[in-house]
């Protein structure tokens, strides 16, 4: 067998990025888990604005949309 055919079976070294990243992930779930045990909520009870879904996503109504359109798009009236 040659040293190519032996290199194949080696396990890849990860970098040191995704090592990093898959420390980082696991004490963000191991924190969110502990935050529901403890308080029963895994954000350990903060209800601020930026945990809201409504922050991110304001209600797109039709009056909304025109408004939107008009002032972008500098359409007056008819």
């Amino acid at each position: 067998m040659s040293e190519d055919e032996e290199s194949v079976d080696e396990p890849r070294d990860e970098s040191l990025f995704m090592t990093l990243g898959k420390i980082f992930l696991l004490i963000l779930i191991g924190t969110a888990l502990a935050g529901q045990f403890i308080t029963g909520n895994p954000l350990w009870g903060y209800k601020g604005k930026w945990t809201n879904l409504h922050t991110y996503l304001a209600p797109f109504t039709v009056s909304r949309w025109i408004h939107l359109c008009r002032t972008t798009l500098r359409v007056t009236s008819l």
